[in-house]
């Protein structure tokens, strides 16, 4: 019997290992370019994300992936408007660590089409004494609007001091797609595999 039950808590818990969702602050951001806000289908110019830290604040990380450009094409990094230390490119996942006390920038020129849809994951460093505001946000810009003051805020994600969550735009909290990280699968699979052993062996026992 009471292999039975340990058989029983090492299943549920390979089931409640797979069942955690990766990316607990991820959320879906969708700009839909061709819109009247916008009228920007069709026209060159730029992609740009900033991420501030608040005073006091934890070093955070925002890390963009499922960039989906429709109707549209992605340029070149603007290196002039990219902070240093900022690693990746779009399409594929850019990573955006600030632990500065001070903004970061990741800039891309594209033709906009008709929609852009990403997930932003933000992952806070804990430390004693600090707190995980922070503020990240999504701007566009028409040919030739270089001066940040001048890009259009098109999303945005905040955090307070206290790690409340207030959005701007068509950001939703959770992502487009979570896939269980890497490390996940094998442990809840060792699992399964263990319990497995436990409940031939509990067999061949009764059998004997």
């Amino acid at each position: 019997m009471a292999r039975f039950r340990l058989t029983k808590r090492i299943a549920a818990f390979a089931l409640l290992l797979a069942a955690v969702p990766a990316w607990a602050d991820t959320f879906s951001i969708t700009i839909t370019t061709s819109a009247a806000g916008f009228n920007l289908q069709g026209l060159q110019g730029e992609l740009l994300f900033q991420l501030s830290q608040g005073v006091n604040s934890e070093p955070v990380t925002v890390t963009l992936s499922n960039f989906v450009l429709s109707g549209g094409s992605l340029g070149s990094v603007d290196t002039g408007m990219t902070t240093p230390g900022i690693t990746g490119t779009l399409p594929a996942t850019v990573s955006m660590p600030n632990s500065l006390g001070q903004s970061v920038r990741y800039a891309q020129h594209l033709t906009f089409g008709s929609q852009i849809v990403l997930d932003a994951a933000f992952a806070f460093t804990p430390t004693p004494g600090l707190n995980p505001s922070a503020a990240f946000e999504v701007d566009l810009a028409e040919p030739n609007l270089t001066n940040p003051s001048r890009f259009v805020q098109a999303a945005g994600i905040d955090y307070d001091s206290d790690g409340a969550v207030t959005t701007f735009g068509d950001v939703v909290n959770g992502p487009t797609a979570a896939p269980e990280p890497d490390y996940l699968a094998p442990v809840a699979a060792a699992l399964g595999v263990f319990a497995l052993f436990f409940r031939r062996r509990m067999a061949r026992s009764r059998n004997s």
